[in-house]
């Protein structure tokens, strides 16, 4: 009789504390509690001439969720993923300033990493204005030669 009061106490005992217990789940590999994920940077440059570029995200370990694009020239297309890294393609119309431009995007990875890749694209080079630069040096003829005696 003794035994059965001491095993319904502890049953008792044990309904308590789970009943009170913290919701708060544990960090376990398949229940992380990282919910805002790891920002990661990345750049790339392209060239003024409408280009595209493949860019591997090697920062995210899981499948790309979402992503932000607020600039007009550049279009943003996930890449198939079935396994390892993650990529996307970029691509930028042709830019006809002389100027670099540059905006970002913030791709978002199912797990809540995310990689914010800084885009530059190069100007076109300046309109040559016909008159001649004294700084300019022919390609074909030697910058600087010495004869030795």
């Amino acid at each position: 009789m003794k035994h059965i009061r001491l095993f319904s106490i502890a049953v008792a005992l044990v309904a308590l504390f789970t009943a009170c217990g913290d919701d708060k789940k544990e960090e376990s590999p398949l229940n992380p509690v990282n919910t805002e994920g790891t920002t990661y940077n990345q750049s790339i440059t392209l060239d003024a001439s409408g280009t595209q570029q493949t860019v591997k995200l090697t920062n995210l370990t899981s499948k790309i969720d979402e992503v932000e694009n607020s600039n007009t020239w550049l279009t943003v297309l996930i890449s198939p993923y079935t396994s390892g890294t993650p990529s996307i393609v970029v691509s930028a119309d042709e830019h006809t300033g002389t100027t670099a431009r540059s905006g970002s995007v913030t791709i978002v990875a199912v797990n809540g990493d995310k990689v914010i890749l800084s885009v530059t694209q190069k100007g076109k080079e300046e309109q040559k204005t016909g008159i001649d630069d004294p700084h300019d040096v022919s390609t074909d003829q030697p910058a600087y030669s010495r004869q030795r005696p």
